[in-house]
């Protein structure tokens, strides 16, 4: 898991930073999903997969202690890309950092709930952590 800071959304619009959840990697680009603590669209604080139809992304909730998530986390199932090669020379500038590695079990949890997701495509399943 990673931190952007002065993150900035397709939309334009920006955060001091957010935590990107990297799955995988494809034609050069990073791929995987943005986190949020905000209680919105009825997103509820019960560990595992939330797959709701309506306005907001399915999402996956946990908390682990003694990490950066000990007061919990929505990770929101909606595929971000970025660029690899920017990534990484982000990390390397300061302007990104690793904050934490996630279980392998989270991992596959996450990649479980995932497929069950309106935006799941079998192209997901070759680029992603875990995939066959």
């Amino acid at each position: 898991m990673i931190s952007i800071f002065d993150y900035e959304f397709t939309d334009g619009s920006t955060a001091d930073s957010k935590y990107f959840v990297v799955m995988g990697y494809h034609l050069g680009q990073a791929l995987g999903f943005l986190t949020t603590s905000k209680e919105k669209g009825g997103r509820q604080r019960r560990d595992g997969c939330h797959i709701e139809y309506g306005n907001y992304p399915p999402n996956f909730y946990f908390s682990q202690k003694n990490t950066p998530f000990s007061g919990g986390t929505w990770v929101l199932l909606w595929v971000e890309f970025h660029d690899a090669v920017t990534l990484a020379k982000k990390l390397r500038e300061g302007k990104a950092v690793r904050v934490h590695t996630l279980p392998e079990q989270t991992v596959r949890a996450l990649r479980n709930c995932f497929e069950k997701c309106p935006d799941w495509a079998p192209i997901y399943s070759t680029c992603t952590c875990g995939g066959k």
